[in-house]
């Protein structure tokens, strides 16, 4: 017994993502997240449509949820259009692979809860620019 105990101690095992869903009652959708160390996440949630071609330099349209659609929130959206080489924390501190002007998307990390009811506090960070 002590053997087996000590072989999965040792072993270095990648972390498990348990999938969870959250569910926006309003627009009849969910979002299909994953939980890690008691944080519930839910990555690249659309809140505005498209802002390249015709809409380019327009104001953005808010983006409407298809409902009874159940949207994957398991990975990173595009980053919005920036230039490289610049050393501004945190934005550089990400692996940003994909740009798109399609990225007016929302990343959302909560503590595990234990009832819906639950109230959070909430902070937005919201880059400005240079």
């Amino acid at each position: 017994m002590s053997l087996f105990v000590a072989a999965i101690a040792g072993s270095a095992a990648p972390l498990v993502h348990s999938r969870i869903v959250a569910t926006n009652s309003d627009y009849d959708v969910r979002y299909e997240g994953f939980e890690r160390n008691g944080i519930e996440v839910f990555l690249n949630i659309k809140y505005g449509q498209d802002t390249s071609g015709a809409n380019r330099f327009k104001p953005p349209r808010p983006f409407v949820p298809v409902a009874g659609t159940t949207y994957n929130a398991t990975s990173s959206g595009p980053a919005c259009p920036q230039s490289y080489g610049q050393w501004n924390v945190p934005l550089t501190l990400g692996n940003i692979t994909s740009i798109s002007e399609d990225c007016l998307n929302l990343n959302v990390a909560r503590p595990k809860l234990n009832a819906t009811t639950e109230k959070l506090p909430v902070m937005v960070w919201i880059h400005g620019g240079e």
